[in-house]
This record gives C-alpha cells, sequence and structure tokens, in this order.
C-alpha cells in the first residue's frame, strides 16, 4: 500500500516540501484524470508523485498541490 511520504509510480522516499504533485487513484489502481473525488465512486484519493515520475504521465492526470 502506498505511503503519503513516497512517490506513489516508484516508491522513492519524499520530503514533505517536495511533495508539489499529485495524481488521483481508483480502488483498481486506475490513474484518473480529476482531483475530485466526489465525481468517483471508486476513488482512493490523491497520492505524490515525484518531479521526475511527473515527466512521464500525461499532464491532465497530474495535480499541483
Amino acid at each position: 500500500f502506498p505511503s503519503h511520504d513516497r512517490c506513489v509510480c516508484c516508491n522513492k522516499p519524499m520530503k514533505p516540501e517536495q511533495v508539489k504533485y499529485m495524481v488521483h487513484m481508483t480502488t483498481d489502481w486506475l490513474m484518473i484524470d480529476t482531483d475530485d473525488s466526489n465525481l468517483i465512486d471508486n476513488s482512493q484519493g490523491l497520492f505524490p508523485v515525484g518531479s521526475e515520475c511527473k515527466k512521464h504521465l500525461p499532464k491532465e492526470f497530474v495535480f499541483k498541490v
């Protein structure tokens, strides 16, 4: 299970000041392109993603903190 102090993609530790971007995950571990948890029945919420991993994701799936 992912931690909120690690990148959800690569699991590298992140300091609180490094958490600048988040991705929204469902309970099926699908990344979705909205940050509104109320719109998704099986939302797990937002998880941090590191700046290097962010470069490999479509921009519509990454949300600035």
